[in-house]
């Protein structure tokens, strides 16, 4: 009787044995072919080989996430080549366009004045204003370029002077009224002079900010009209760039302050630019304490409002 329940044992065991041995083969097996969502079945062992089998399942769990964390990471490279591959291709569109215009309009006054004969001054007072214009626009963009680069290598500084915003707005305003021409557009200009005061905060950056939100609305908006808002409240400048223009979807508001990025993948062919106006301008808002947000609807316009701190040694315009 000894003896067979000792053997029976024995067999029970050798039995069980196999049948774990058989569970970690397979399981073995299915991870080696690349099966990482596969677990051995840990609970039904016990002992070095239930250790072993939950050895196994964390290992599968661990390499399981690298690999994922690898694929997502190779996925943002690769995201982030394409769109830097795009930008190359818009900055170099945008670089031949006005680059093309100043050569081709020089070589014409060139022309002109070998020739000998008279000058048409109407025509070339705007010859020159093309190429004036051409070369402001290729000044803008190398701007852009070595503006992003300043803040991506931490070297933007912010400079701060007391300056009147609501002066600051209205230059602004001015000096760009030429693009609203472009596509027909018409201004309007809402400064709430009763609330507004002298600041303390950085002049260049508070322009260029106000410069790219006004430019971004003449380029998408044709027929239509841009509003240029602004009020103070005790600590707070507040300026709103509003347009009718074509507008963004929400997936496409989620990407548009991204640098080397726009809205769809076309735009700048179609519309032109770089993708960089908005993620200088989110930069700038943070460099001086501030934040911008966005509201806006495919086909009903969009709304850009900046919030910038007004420094507390501001002093009252009047005084």
């Amino acid at each position: 009787s000894s003896i067979a329940i000792t053997l029976a044992l024995v067999f029970a065991m050798i039995r069980s044995t196999n049948a774990s041995l058989t569970r970690m083969k397979r399981g073995v097996e299915r991870f080696g072919s690349g099966d990482l969502t596969y677990r051995i079945d840990e609970q039904r062992d016990s002992g070095e080989i239930g250790d072993l089998a939950r050895t196994f399942n964390e290992m599968s769990t661990k390499l399981q996430t690298a690999i994922e964390e690898m694929n997502t990471a190779r996925a943002d490279a690769d995201s982030a080549n394409a769109a830097k591959s795009m930008f190359l291709a818009n900055v170099s569109h945008e670089l031949r366009t006005p680059l093309n215009a100043i050569i081709g309009y020089s070589e014409m006054l060139q022309d002109e004045l070998g020739d000998g004969v008279q000058i048409d001054r109407e025509q070339f007072h705007h010859d020159l204003a093309t190429i004036i214009f051409s070369g402001k626009q290729l000044l803008t963009l190398i701007n852009d370029i070595l503006d992003l680069s300043k803040i991506e290598t931490g070297k933007m500084q912010v400079s701060r002077e007391i300056f009147s915003p609501a002066g600051l707005l209205v230059q602004v305003c001015d000096a760009l009224s030429p693009l609203l021409l472009q596509n027909n557009n018409r201004l309007t200009l809402d400064i709430d002079k009763d609330s507004m005061r002298d600041m303390n905060s950085d002049r260049g950056k508070l322009q260029q900010i106000v410069t790219n939100l006004f430019s971004n609305a003449c380029k998408f908006t044709k027929d239509g009209e841009i509003t240029v808002s602004a009020h103070m409240t005790e600590g707070t400048l507040v300026v709103s760039v509003a347009d009718t223009g074509i507008g963004m979807t929400q997936a496409q508001q989620d990407r548009v302050f991204e640098a080397f990025t726009q809205a769809e993948s076309n735009t700048g062919l179609k519309y032109g630019g770089t993708g960089l106006g908005l993620a200088i301008v989110r930069e700038f808002c943070a460099m001086l304490g501030g934040r911008i947000t966005l509201e806006s609807q495919p086909d009903q316009g969009s709304l850009f409002r900046v919030m910038l701190p007004a420094d507390p040694t501001s002093v009252p315009a009047g005084a």
